[in-house]
């Protein structure tokens, strides 16, 4: 569900991608009349006596450590931190609380805060957690971003593990440029206005910084600016005035589209362990712009899929946002070059190599050795077939076209031919 959830599942897709087969586990239950408990989760993974399980957020579930802990014990396990509860008693993000580092207690400053937890629960549920990553048989643990990996270096719990970096992939074949003037007129957005796209969940969120966006479009009154609104915005009065909401979307076809018809994506976070919606407006051809915090420097390469505002303050995003406005051929420039490298970095295959890296790095902890060779398995596209009889994929923008497969060997076009790259 939401954000970890969708890119737990992409994970999962990486690995379909290179044959594997792979069973996913909602450990949160559709309906709420019926709770999961972690015997019916644990009975769930038994059924496929899987090779690897891989865990994402349990918080949200309502799921402790016990669940992890007798997995571990019986199949290899990793823990992907999609967040930073595993690494703390409680809380998914620090807010400048150090305790993490020692031990958390009941005078946790924020334990009314999502997920919610009785203080005098903290310290157990703190020391549950160290109890299972310190065990011999090691649950390897997989941080989403550098940042998110300090952390979980520093951690009291966390650092008794093997911890782990892991990137993420995406479907590069959804999220992709598209026309823009197109994607407009089908979303009924005006042809010639500078849309500046933002996300919200809950716009009174103060991890989410929107109040800066709003204060650094106050600060720039521009032109034909159109803020766009993507997520659910509870309440719209506290919007900036003449925003337009498109709602949650579900349909990554659909969000795809709004991405492609937004000149900028600005996302204003004060707190954040990556940032996937960076990663998908890049793939799609739109830069975006963001303050340089937690893990958003590994999602926006600055100067090449977007800015990072030179520090965290309204005039220093607005800064950001007035460049990219004054300047179309750098905007334009910034699509390019993020889309060059969403493929060259973040497709689900190459999301699979650094997982199958890691799993080469950590055999002795993790009990389990992840196959000699990696064949992925052939995509369905739109192929032409060049002189040779060797069949490409073609890459068309505009006038010019790319031929994919041109600059590699004989026996890598091979590889390619057959759709088992290494």
């Amino acid at each position: 569900r939401y954000g970890a959830g969708i890119a737990h599942g992409r994970i999962r897709d990486a690995m379909a991608a290179a044959g594997h087969e792979t069973t996913m586990v909602c450990a949160r239950p559709d309906d709420a009349r019926r709770p999961k408990t972690e015997a019916t989760v644990y009975a769930e993974i038994e059924k496929s006596d899987p090779d690897l399980v891989v865990f994402g957020n349990l918080h949200n579930a309502d799921l402790g450590m016990g669940l992890v802990e007798n997995v571990a014990e019986r199949w290899p396990t990793c823990f992907v931190m999609h967040d930073l509860w595993l690494a703390t008693g409680r809380c998914c993000y620090l807010g400048g609380c150090e305790k993490f580092r020692s031990s958390c207690d009941y005078s946790c400053p924020t334990a009314d805060q999502y997920p919610v937890m009785n203080p005098e629960r903290i310290e157990s549920a703190f020391m549950n957690k160290l109890n299972v990553i310190s065990k011999p048989r090691k649950v390897v643990v997989l941080a989403n971003s550098q940042w998110t990996r300090s952390q979980a270096e520093a951690s009291a719990i966390t650092s008794k593990g093997v911890v782990k970096t892991l990137k993420y992939g995406f479907p590069t074949h959804v999220f992709k440029p598209r026309d823009k003037a197109l994607c407009r007129e089908v979303l009924g957005l005006p042809p010639d206005d500078f849309i500046v796209l933002f996300a919200s969940v809950n716009v009174s969120d103060e991890r989410k910084g929107l109040s800066h966006l709003f204060e650094a479009l106050n600060r720039l009154q521009l032109k034909n600016l159109l803020p766009v609104c993507i997520g659910h915005a509870y309440d719209h009065t506290d919007l900036y005035p003449g925003t337009v909401t498109m709602g949650y979307v579900e349909d990554p076809w659909r969000a795809a589209m709004i991405y492609a018809a937004a000149d900028v994506f600005v996302g204003p976070s004060l707190q954040e362990a990556f940032g996937q919606i960076f990663i998908e407006a890049a793939a799609c051809g739109t830069p975006s712009v963001a303050y340089p915090v937690g893990g958003v420097p590994d999602a926006i390469q600055h100067g090449v899929t977007g800015r990072l505002a030179s520090q965290i303050h309204p005039a220093a995003l607005a800064d950001e946002i007035q460049r990219l406005y004054d300047d179309a051929e750098y905007r334009e420039n910034l699509g390019a070059w993020a889309r060059m490298e969403v493929e060259n970095e973040w497709s689900l295959r190459s999301a699979y190599h650094r997982f199958n890296n890691v799993l080469r790095e950590v055999p002795e902890h993790i009990g389990v050795s992840p196959p000699p060779n990696i064949q992925f398995q052939p995509e369905k596209s739109n192929c032409s077939t060049p002189k040779g009889g060797r069949t490409f994929g073609l890459m068309e923008k505009g006038e010019n076209t790319v031929l994919i497969g041109s600059g590699f060997s004989g026996p890598e076009q091979l590889a390619l031919r057959d759709g088992n790259s290494t």
